[in-house]
């Protein structure tokens, strides 16, 4: 096979194509606008992000979540994000090395 002949192969192997999206673009959306376009069969669209990730709708954080993130980094000197969803989510303290660890809990379990 020439060298030209292989490059065409690894070409049709995987075809990419690049899109820039609107920020504000939902993610179904775009793959239901596409796949109509383009007269393909639902589901037949994935979008994913230059490194290759499956893209996801973004969220934004309300001001309130954000000042209950800089409320709970402030009192423990780490790290923390909070995703808030309607009545549940998840908080997230990230930490460097075990004494931080350490540090984190006896504030947690200190009485008061």
């Amino acid at each position: 096979m020439t060298a030209k002949r292989k490059a065409s192969a690894k070409r049709e192997m995987k075809p990419i194509r690049f899109k820039v999206l609107r920020v504000d673009s939902s993610i179904a959306k775009a793959q239901e606008t596409i796949e109509n376009r383009l007269g393909l069969p639902s589901g037949s669209v994935r979008l994913v992000n230059p490194n290759g990730r499956k893209a996801r709708a973004s969220t934004t954080k309300t001001a309130d979540m954000l000042a209950f993130e800089k409320r709970v980094s402030d009192a423990t000197g780490l790290v923390v994000s909070i995703d808030h969803h309607d009545d549940h989510g998840t908080l997230s303290i990230r930490y460097c090395s075990l004494e931080q660890l350490d540090d984190l809990v006896q504030k947690l379990v200190r009485k008061h």
